[in-house]
């Protein structure tokens, strides 16, 4: 069997920090299979039972570290918005126009309405329930549809609406 590859020069300080920083259990893992080693030169096998890991899991780790360097610390999750018509700022700027352009008779707008000029403006169909996560991620609120005469309404949050002279001051940023 040969020798383990010695870790580069700082690694055990810089692998302390990482473990502090560390925001999930798998970030946590990833650092530990390489702390275990620097700091106390366990093998794969002590470090995989310590961790919860399989050694091969462990040694592809430590392969991976040899390879990247600390880049494999900075390396973006998996997850997210990839399929965005719009940034969000662009997204409040078309929400910001819609209730400009529909003030000051109505504050309540129907989901469809929303929808078409959603379609107009990105120049494709989009489905309903794309504007209604839109519309969560901007701190809108679904009105109860008992209450006004259309299927599904949406409105500004209570936050956004604090004062009846200039309701929207501070959503637009006047």
């Amino acid at each position: 069997m040969r020798g383990q590859k010695p870790l580069p020069e700082g690694s055990k300080e810089k692998l302390a920090l990482a473990l502090k920083s560390a925001r999930t259990k798998g970030q946590y893992q990833l650092v530990l299979c390489l702390w275990l080693r620097a700091a106390l030169g366990m093998n794969p096998r002590q470090i995989a039972v310590a961790v919860g890991m399989s050694p091969s899991g462990v040694s592809k780790i430590w392969t991976r570290y040899f390879r990247e360097g600390e880049a494999m610390f900075k390396k973006r999750g998996k997850g997210g918005r990839h399929h965005e018509y719009f940034s969000l700022p662009e997204e409040r700027k078309f929400l910001d126009r819609l209730l400009l352009q529909t003030l000051p008779g109505q504050r309540v707008m129907e989901s469809r309405f929303i929808q078409e000029a959603y379609e107009r403006t990105v120049g494709r169909p989009v489905s309903i329930s794309a504007i209604h996560r839109m519309l969560k991620r901007n701190h809108w609120r679904t009105v109860d549809s008992s209450q006004i005469m259309m299927p599904l309404g949406w409105a500004p949050g209570a936050h956004l609406l604090r004062d009846e002279a200039a309701p929207y001051d501070d959503f637009l940023g006047s």
